[in-house]
């Protein structure tokens, strides 16, 4: 028996299923993954995650220094995220945590996400919402 029988072998049974359908679905992601019509693909899934994760956890409600511009969709993000994409160039050659900063820069230079500390920002947005 090798190692990896071995290894499998003292798995129990819910570990082994969840390794197994683990091994499944990543096989599915690759799969959809090269089937984009982008490339490098995985750079994009990659970058489009930050994108969507920094949305979600600088969203109202949520404790940060930094709040999501309510003025943009989440389409509209995209659509900003693809026509900086030449002048961007993100990357994984530098790690994760370098791409994270360099999405989070570009998101705060587009005034996406929106320092609670800038005061004129949220002025508007208050005199937006009286006018209502």
């Amino acid at each position: 028996m090798n190692s990896v029988d071995q290894y499998k072998e003292e798995l129990d049974l819910q570990e082994h299923t969840r390794m197994a359908t683990t091994y499944l679905k990543l096989n599915q992601i690759i799969e959809n993954i090269n089937q984009l019509d982008v490339f490098p693909s995985l750079v994009w899934v990659w970058c489009w995650d930050i994108v969507k994760d920094k949305l979600n956890s600088h969203s109202p409600g949520k404790d940060s220094e930094y709040l999501t511009n309510q003025t943009f969709t989440e389409e509209d993000v995209w659509w900003m995220f693809v026509q900086d994409l030449d002048k961007n160039s993100f990357s994984l050659e530098y790690g994760a945590d370098e791409l994270d900063e360099a999405i989070f820069d570009w998101m705060t230079e587009r005034d996406i996400l929106v320092s609670l500390d800038q005061d004129q920002w949220l002025d508007d947005e208050d005199s937006d919402e009286e006018s209502e």
